[in-house]
């Protein structure tokens, strides 16, 4: 018999994270991909903006629904050795889950792992198995009348979300003196499905996010501050992701609540992003927790404010494939310090499609500017603004001036990048249209060509 290929499994990878993940396995482990595709649809759009993945790292392809796992898993394990999986996204964390319970793979217990899909069950173990942590209330829900029923119990504000939710949709926010019709149009809106009803936490709302090693011991690489906007009808739309310095008279009582959570929740060898809001009252208090490096690629502004000789997807890397433990990454919290920098999420009113499009240049022309995470393009479609999803652009801005009011700049910044839909010229809306329609068309080619790569289950 000969012998069984080493390799590692990716979900969905088509992503500067996934493709630096890929990169760093067969770098520094000699590993090739075994890579799983989902939604296949949504991968071609993916790998149309991701860098391309050299061939030499990938030693298959499979299309594979949840469905299939039990069937995949069985001829993985008779083709490969699987060393390790690696579900970099919350998207992945399900499929990885169902794998992991068929496949002998030495990570993290996927019973742990699961916590992080469902948001009830998280905290009420946290409340029950750890109750010296501060944590909000609350229950599940699936409509009304289970939320009506619960009326008594209702705290003066709280917030009704999907279970396993992510990128701030479907949620919606309500008061004791909230009529339930009120509670019914929400439901009717974001459709059938699990819920959960939570106490609001006041307070300004920040993320603490690390990396735990080989026995669960976290380590936190970088906190943001929110910002938020009440734009749309939405009173919790992102505007800024702020880079808070060490020496902020929150930030240790922040990093060393996420560790306790991070403990206590059993989590190791993954990395962890933290959304807490520091209650005046009770001071931090739990948001929501991932299992995964922070998204909207911030990672970039870890990097830059330790320096570029930090790798937090490399070290991320090393604890999904390996149970050594790794040399402490250089954190350079000098720098750190020194460092300001902010996330611009854009935000807009216009639906539509993108028939103008003004002020590019100039953004990139800034001194600040860093980089754009999500940049909008001639021709496509506009909604509006209601989570991270629906942000019609982002960028990154980078400085080093303490006395610099880089807030300032954002604001300058964001309002120079300028759309129009309806507004615009006739022959500006029938370009932007047939524009459209060749990358639908082209979208359609690229699905078949990709299509033939893949095996199926």
């Amino acid at each position: 018999m000969a012998t069984q290929e080493p390799v590692y499994i990716i979900i969905d990878p088509y992503s500067i994270y996934g493709y630096e993940l890929m990169q760093w396995a067969f770098l520094d482990f000699g590993l090739r991909a075994v890579v799983l595709i989902e939604d296949i649809h949504s991968t071609i759009h993916k790998k149309i903006y991701s860098p391309p993945v050299p061939a030499t790292w990938i030693a298959e392809s499979f299309v594979c629904s949840r469905a299939e796992v039990a069937a995949l898993a069985n001829k993985l394990a008779h083709l490969y050795q699987i060393k390790g999986i690696i579900p970099w996204s919350e998207t992945t964390l399900e499929l990885a889950i169902d794998l992991m319970q068929h496949l002998n793979c030495q990570w993290i217990d996927p019973h742990v792992l699961s916590r992080f899909r469902n948001k009830y069950s998280l905290k009420n173990y946290l409340r029950s198995e750890h109750p010296q942590i501060s944590m909000n209330l609350s229950w599940p829900v699936t409509e009304l009348n289970e939320v009506l029923k619960l009326k008594s119990l209702w705290p003066k504000r709280f917030v009704i979300k999907p279970l396993d939710g992510m990128s701030n949709k479907k949620i919606g926010f309500f008061y004791e003196q909230t009529q339930p019709t009120d509670i019914e149009e929400y439901f009717k809106q974001a459709g059938k499905g699990r819920y959960v009803l939570e106490e609001f936490i006041n307070g300004q709302e920040y993320a603490v996010n690390g990396q735990t090693d080989e026995k669960g011991v976290p380590q936190v690489y970088s906190i943001l501050k929110y910002h938020h906007r009440d734009v749309n009808g939405r009173p919790n739309v992102y505007s800024r992701s702020q880079h808070l310095s060490s020496h902020d008279p929150v930030f240790d009582q922040l990093a060393r609540y996420a560790c306790e959570v991070v403990q206590a929740l059993g989590l190791s060898r993954c990395p962890f992003h933290a959304e807490i809001r520091f209650d005046p009252a009770r001071g931090p208090c739990l948001v929501e927790i991932a299992a995964r490096p922070v998204g909207n690629e911030l990672v970039q502004l870890m990097r830059d404010a330790h320096g570029r000789a930090f790798d937090p997807l490399r070290i991320a890397a090393h604890y999904y494939l390996s149970t050594k433990s790794r040399v402490p990454p250089p954190l350079n919290w000098d720098l750190y310090d020194r460092t300001q920098a902010i996330n611009v999420d854009g935000i807009t009113s216009k639906t539509g499609r993108i028939a103008d499009l003004k002020g590019l240049e100039s953004v990139e022309r800034s001194p600040f500017f860093k980089r754009w995470v999500v940049k909008p393009e001639f021709g496509q479609m506009l909604e509006a603004t209601q989570d991270l999803l629906s942000q019609p652009f982002s960028f990154q801005i980078l400085g080093s001036d303490s006395g610099l009011k880089l807030m300032d700049e954002a604001d300058l910044l964001e309002a120079r990048v300028q759309f129009l839909s309806s507004e615009a010229s006739l022959p500006r809306r029938l370009w932007a249209s047939l524009l459209a329609f060749y990358k639908r068309f082209t979208m359609r080619w690229r699905l078949r060509r990709f299509q033939k790569t893949l095996r199926k289950v």
